[in-house]
């Protein structure tokens, strides 16, 4: 059995939070908008 969070790469104290708790980075996601806008996914306030 095994937990997984997700964070933004902007959240950096949450990636340390993760890491000294004994959690591990596991994978890369890449994005890419299609609708022809700069950038990634839309930003939440």
């Amino acid at each position: 059995m095994q937990i997984e969070a997700a964070s933004s790469v902007r959240r950096t104290g949450a990636h340390r939070f993760y890491l000294r708790e004994g959690m591990v980075k596991d994978h890369f996601k890449f994005v890419k908008a299609l609708d022809g806008s700069a950038g990634g996914p839309k930003q939440v306030p």
